[in-house]
C-alpha cells in the first residue's frame, strides 16, 4: 500500500510502471512481490499436505459401554496403568505403570496403529498415560471415561 502511494505522489501510473520502457527493472518490482506471494503459497501448501499425510493420533475418551464393546476385540491392546497395581477389568493384556511406560516399551504393541485401551482406577492416571502413548506414537489410544470405578459401577465386578 505504501508503494502505491509513494508511486502516486510520484505521478507514475500503474499502468505507466507496468508499461516502462525498462522491462527487466519493472519486473524485479513486481516479481519480487510476486515471488514472495508465490513462495508462501508453497510453504502452506506443503505444510497442508504434510500435516494431511501423517496420520494423526487420537486419544478418545470412552464410556465404560464403549470400553466394554472395544476390549471384546482381540485385536484391543488392553493396558492397565494405575498405581498401586489393582485388580484389572477382564482382558487386560499388560500392566505397565502411568509414569513408567517409556521404560516398559518392551510390553507394548512393536505396531504403533494398534487400538491400545487404557484405564486406571478413576481416569486420572490413564489421561497422562494416554499423553504418553501419543508421545510415544501410538495412533489409536482409547481411554475409559471414570476408570475402573465406572466400569465397575456399571457391570458389576467383572474383573480378574
Amino acid at each position: 500500500m505504501k508503494q502505491m502511494i509513494f508511486l502516486r505522489k510520484k505521478g507514475i501510473s500503474y499502468k505507466k510502471l507496468y508499461q516502462s520502457n525498462k522491462p527487466g527493472k519493472t519486473f524485479f518490482k513486481l516479481g519480487s512481490l510476486m515471488k514472495n506471494v508465490l513462495l508462501a503459497g508453497i510453504v502452506i501448501l506443503t505444510l497442508a499436505v504434510l500435516g494431511c499425510a501423517r496420520e494423526e493420533a487420537m486419544i478418545k475418551l470412552v464410556s465404560p459401554e464403549e470400553f466394554k464393546t472395544l476390549i471384546a476385540d482381540d485385536d484391543v491392546f488392553v493396558l492397565d496403568v494405575h498405581i498401586p497395581e489393582q485388580r484389572h477389568i477382564e482382558g487386560t493384556d499388560a500392566f505397565v505403570q502411568y509414569d513408567k511406560l517409556l521404560e516398559n516399551a518392551d510390553k507394548l504393541p512393536k505396531d504403533k496403529e494398534t487400538k491400545i485401551a487404557v484405564y486406571c482406577r478413576s481416569g486420572t492416571m490413564s489421561a497422562e498415560a494416554a499423553r504418553t502413548l501419543q508421545e510415544m506414537g501410538y495412533t489409536q489410544i482409547y481411554d475409559l471415561n471414570g476408570g475402573r470405578n465406572a466400569y465397575v459401577a456399571l457391570f458389576g465386578d467383572q474383573i480378574k
